[in-house]
């Protein structure tokens, strides 16, 4: 089962209250994502999608596992572990997370999000066909074009590289691409934060600056699974 994050984002305004800034999530224009600051007839969820190496980074969810506890790498160092939702928040998204609130509640604020070192790296590992294995090899210091946290079932045979290796370059190919078994192999990947977390960065980080100072601008959220 997948986990789900649901956001918000909050603006301090100038008598010190934190009012909730509504957002489309019209993904076919993500450039206009943010209507006309506070509307009073909705609350709106920031679509920060399903990116478990963020939810690791922003509270320390789903950290180097995956479905059924399969593991995903060596995790992430993180911002925060949960701390619960803010006191003085909106009345409206209090209302909200009344009625829709499941689990893992926190809350981060521009400036704490900004100040993290994000060119931390992180060692990330998947497992891959044969041909998947070929292909990568072309550019292993990227992730994969696909892979998987595991795979089992009939047919199936889980190798190491060096097996994988030597049969695919000592005469063994068609063998491996062609055989009744399925080959697959553990391949590990190192990343940097921000890349790990490219729409949270080049998309969301900008529409959060414009609406205030980073002081002033804070990201309330949860979790479903």
């Amino acid at each position: 089962m997948g986990t789900d994050i649901h956001c918000f984002a909050e603006v301090r305004n100038k008598s010190g209250k934190w009012k909730v800034a509504p957002f489309h999530n019209r993904k076919s224009n993500r450039n206009d994502i943010v209507k006309d600051f506070y509307d009073d007839e909705q609350i709106t969820e920031l679509d920060l999608g399903r990116n478990y190496d963020l939810f690791a980074i922003l509270a320390n969810v789903r950290n180097g596992v995956g479905f059924a506890g399969v593991v995903t790498g060596e995790g992430f160092n993180f911002i925060s572990q949960p701390k619960g939702l803010p006191n003085d928040m909106d009345p409206l998204l209090v209302e909200y997370a009344n009625k829709n609130l499941d689990h893992t509640p926190s809350w981060l604020s521009l400036r704490s999000i900004l100040d993290f070192d994000w060119s931390q790296t992180t060692k990330h590992q998947g497992v891959v066909t044969a041909h998947q294995y070929t292909k990568w090899l072309e550019n292993c210091d990227k992730s994969p074009d696909s892979y998987c946290g595991n795979v089992s079932g009939p047919g199936v045979k889980i190798i190491s590289r060096q097996e994988m290796d030597e049969l695919l370059y000592r005469g063994a190919i068609e063998l491996v691409l062609h055989d009744t078994f399925q080959y697959y192999t553990c391949v590990e990947w190192t990343e940097v934060y921000k890349d790990s977390c490219d729409h949270f960065w080049n998309e969301v980080i900008p529409l959060l600056k414009k609406l205030g100072k980073p002081e002033d601008v804070r990201l309330v959220f949860w979790f479903d699974s």
